[in-house]
């Protein structure tokens, strides 16, 4: 990187070198379900439920901590409908707890097949947790998804506003629930420090392997243009992702097969870069994650030093 093409925008009076990371990033694309019951499922049971009981479906774990929705195998009838989705942590006794972690909405149409909900922004989960939806007690109906034949899972029911009970594990529930993939969050990161004289790395990891990535470094993380940063990038199609940094100077190059990059900055020995601060932050081409085609890692913000 030539950083000399950024003396004069952002210097300030030399101090000692550092570098600080600020922000988060947002999640990459799923790499299928992470969590599952009955997950090929084609056809549903004739069970309905015109009651006013709330059902949660018991997960038990996933292997990523980062959920973005969950798809049910259900229908709506005589017509679609379209209701609230409900992520709720599990209590120390292993209940659901009273209030939800998170909320959406799920469309279900009139043919049995998989309807998603999805979380924005996703929902981090370090402990047991449960998939749930608004009451079917009205018209046009949401019906359970349960299947003909598969494999019972536990779950929780309760009426509006009261306790949770259970468990009971008498139906065969069909549901996916949908992760970051292994690619998870993008996470900026530094190997050594932006000293005068020496090479320090600007770092990626935890990103989708093998795809292009864009290391943005910018004089700014308050401004870029009219714009005023961090800038919210849910109206360009990446509900969840921010842009931290100005784009000023950048570079791309693709990730490895583990999902990791790094650009290195040689700082020249020179005592007019001594205060020098500039930021960075990583794009990362990620199609299936949102309409941008686009996910982002947290910033950093260097300050060359002795």
């Amino acid at each position: 990187m030539r950083l000399l093409a950024l003396v004069g925008l952002s210097a300030l009076l030399p101090g000692q070198a550092k570098y600080v990371t600020f922000g988060s990033g947002c999640a990459g694309s799923t790499s299928g379900p992470c969590a599952s019951n009955n997950s090929n499922a084609t056809s549903r049971t004739t069970f309905r439920r015109y009651g006013n009981d709330q059902m949660a479906l018991e997960v038990r774990s996933v292997p990523q901590p980062v959920v973005l929705g969950f798809e049910l195998f259900t229908q709506s009838l005589p017509a679609p409908v379209t209701t609230n989705a409900f992520i709720f942590l599990a209590d120390t006794s292993g209940r659901p707890l009273a209030t939800p972690a998170a909320s959406a909405t799920i469309t279900v149409g009139t043919k049995p097949g998989w309807y998603r909900a999805t979380f924005t922004p996703p929902v981090i989960v370090k402990q047991p947790f449960f998939l749930s939806w608004s009451p079917g007690n009205t018209q046009p109906l949401f019906r359970d998804p349960i299947v003909n034949r598969g494999t019972p899972s536990g779950h929780y029911k309760r009426t509006v506003a009261g306790p949770w009970t259970g468990p009971a594990k008498n139906r065969a529930w069909a549901w996916r629930v949908l992760c970051a993939g292994a690619a998870g969050v993008p996470a900026l990161g530094v190997t050594g420090l932006p000293k005068l004289g020496t090479t320090f790395s600007v770092t990626l990891t935890n990103a989708k392997a093998s795809t292009a990535a864009l290391l943005i470094t910018g004089v700014s993380n308050k401004l870029w243009g009219a714009f005023r940063l961090p800038l919210d990038l849910t109206g360009a199609g990446a509900p969840g992702c921010w842009l931290l940094v100005s784009f000023d100077l950048n570079v791309s190059l693709l990730t490895s097969t583990t999902g990791t990059a790094k650009i290195s900055f040689p700082i020249p020995n020179n005592p007019v870069l001594g205060g020098l601060v500039f930021h960075n932050q990583w794009a990362v081409l990620d199609p299936p994650a949102n309409a941008l085609d686009l996910v982002f890692s947290n910033g950093g913000t260097a300050t060359i030093g002795p």
